[in-house]
């Protein structure tokens, strides 16, 4: 009994560790798109969200992201990361803050930045809602672009 308990526990250790890689894995084309817009089945407000990049040749990229609502709601924020590809680690090289918009059911944000050619750029953005004292946030990442 204590050898299948200790081979259950041992099952159940890979699976979680499997799931976990597996989740993890950037390179997972379910997960990072360059414009692929997440699911809101667990939300209540938040509709569609979604970040991408594109390249704009000789250097320059165009960054661009948006969420809506089911319904106007009281407050939409907008956090946007920019991330640079050094070795194996991202590094944010660009922030533009948070952009807000109030009793609406959308909100986009496009900017311009100027890269290097042959570096790797993805973009990181943070949706958040609130309404009638209620909070929704969730993240989005894009696939990572090499800039031509």
């Amino acid at each position: 009994m204590k050898k299948i308990k200790g081979m259950l526990s041992l099952i159940l250790l890979l699976t979680m560790v499997m799931t976990t890689w597996v989740y993890a894995d950037e390179g997972d084309s379910s997960l990072n798109k360059v414009n692929i817009e997440y699911s809101t089945e667990n939300l209540n407000y938040i509709e569609r969200y979604s970040t991408s990049l594109k390249d704009m040749s000789q250097g320059g990229l165009r960054i661009s992201t948006f969420t809506s609502t089911t319904i106007p709601v009281d407050y939409l924020g907008l956090y946007v990361e920019l991330q640079k590809k050094v070795g194996t680690s991202w590094m944010t090289v660009k922030t533009w803050g948070t952009i807000q918009k109030y009793n609406s059911n959308s909100i986009s944000y496009d900017a311009p930045y100027a890269g290097e050619i042959g570096s790797q750029y993805r973009t990181i953005t943070t949706h958040s809602i609130k309404e009638n004292g209620a909070t929704e946030v969730v993240e989005s990442i894009s696939d990572y672009i090499t800039l031509q």
